[in-house]
């Protein structure tokens, strides 16, 4: 993991560590099998990205990491045991979260991740039963400093994305 700090630390494209690894960092430590990082890049700036990583030693095949990027939004690397699933920004909110991401030391690396309010989004976002517990875990770390009307706004701006996930009603459940 040590490796991959570095890697990002010497990344100058702009990132976040989101998925589970950022639910460890901002709300309770929890065991996760891959690291998700959400990237801030035009599609033409990916050659060069994927060409730093390839020389840094992660894996994957880069005719498929470009394809599945322009028709997914998303692809995977490998680096040692552990996998990179890199998601490529294209939303205003993934914006905000850029504009408002924090920074945090691991070890000897700075390392970005989301604001906690950004994290609940985008785990409320996705809904899945680890996601609502990341976000649990969040709202009890950070309950008295979270910027909750930013929260509603964005959730109901997001709520088009959410299909059947209320998220306002839901957001509102989470922080009693």
């Amino acid at each position: 993991m040590i490796s991959i700090y570095e890697f990002l630390h010497n990344l100058n494209l702009p990132y976040m560590i989101i998925g589970g690894l950022a639910g460890s960092v901002l709300g309770e430590p929890r065991t996760t099998l891959d690291i998700d990082m959400l990237l801030f890049t035009k599609p033409d700036n990916l050659p060069e990205f994927l060409a730093r990583a390839k020389r840094f030693g992660f894996k994957f095949e880069n005719s498929l990491a470009l394809k599945n990027a322009k028709e997914k939004l998303c692809f995977q690397m490998e680096y040692g045991t552990v996998t990179v699933d890199c998601l490529l920004a294209e939303t205003l909110f993934e914006s905000e979260a850029l504009f408002r991401k924090i920074q945090i030391k691991i070890g000897k690396f700075k390392i970005y991740f989301p604001s906690p309010e950004d994290f609940i989004l985008m785990k409320l976002l996705v809904g899945r039963e680890k996601d609502i517990l990341d976000v649990k875990n969040v709202i009890l770390r950070h309950k008295n400093d979270l910027d909750v009307p930013y929260m509603k706004d964005w959730a109901e701006k997001l709520q088009k994305l959410a299909k059947d996930i209320p998220l306002s009603h839901r957001l509102a459940e989470l922080l009693k």
